[in-house]
């Protein structure tokens, strides 16, 4: 049997390159987060973490030469132990709206990863909600209104703690240090739905990745969501996208997006096995 051990910052550039995330953030690999991430040779590794009562199982590699050898299971096996040492509650694969913190992709992609979901399915994991990676190419967005009650911009520093307050009452989870931390990078745009100090939605954008998108209770069902998500397609058309893609709707905001032409690229199973 591979002997298992914890990713290390070592690790970064041959994980990075595996995910095609060139530059992959060390937080992903922060020591105060268990269960750890963790590593078979080169050969497989898994990436997750924990919240609260909640594991969160990222990714699972394993190298094509070494699939159908048990290093698969291993490290799975591996994974749930150490969230049962960690007396935890339940692990998920790889989240739920507004809570996946560290997730690369919503779940397990179907149809392309059923030997995956067939491992899982063996440990004991339940079927959850489905979730969808969806784009739309700009040159298809959708014309911009004008709306005489919200100026839509770009938010600024001054912004900060209205717009904080705003996702604090509109999303749960982790969004909060999302956003504290997009607005201290300049090439994240976040643009924002404004009635004298008052916003009402905000979306995020950077390159061609589009969201998180969010509108207050009060404000929704009025069309305000349609009109910041469209102003965002503008922003990033405006600096040179070509694409606009996000990796995450749940089935319910499915028909929200196609609305605005966004299409469906991919489908992700996400699971749950209760310890």
């Amino acid at each position: 049997m591979a002997v298992i051990t914890p990713l290390t910052r070592v690790d970064l550039p041959w994980v990075a390159e595996i995910l095609d995330r060139p530059g992959l953030d060390e937080t992903l690999f922060a020591a105060h987060l268990a269960p750890r991430h963790l590593r078979l040779d080169q050969a497989a590794f898994i990436l997750g973490n924990h919240f609260e009562d909640t594991a969160y199982l990222s990714y699972l590699h394993v190298s094509n030469e070494m699939r159908r050898s048990g290093l698969a299971s291993q490290l799975v096996a591996a994974f749930i132990e150490a969230a049962r040492s960690a007396k935890l509650r339940r692990v998920l694969v790889s989240g739920e709206t507004g809570k996946a913190p560290g997730y690369i992709q919503p779940g397990i992609e179907i149809p392309h990863e059923s030997g995956a979901l067939e491992l899982l399915h063996g440990f004991g994991f339940k079927e959850l909600a489905k979730a969808y990676a969806m784009s739309i190419e700009l040159k298809d967005a959708p014309t911009l209104s004008e709306n005489e009650e919200w100026k839509v911009r770009l938010a600024t520093d001054a912004d900060r703690a209205a717009l904080l307050e705003a996702i604090a009452n509109s999303v749960p989870g982790e969004w909060e240090q999302f956003f504290t931390t997009a607005l201290t990078i300049s090439e994240s745009q976040i643009i924002i739905a404004i009635d004298g100090e008052r916003i009402g939605g905000y979306c995020h954008t950077r390159g061609d990745r589009f969201g998180p998108i969010g509108v207050l209770p009060d404000f929704r069902r009025g069309g305000l969501g349609t009109l910041v998500a469209i102003a965002a397609l503008y922003e990033m058309r405006a600096r040179g996208a070509k694409w606009a893609r996000f990796t995450w709707s749940d089935a319910e905001n499915l028909s929200f997006y196609q609305r605005i032409g966004f299409k469906t690229e991919r489908c992700f199973q996400r699971m749950e096995l209760l310890l």
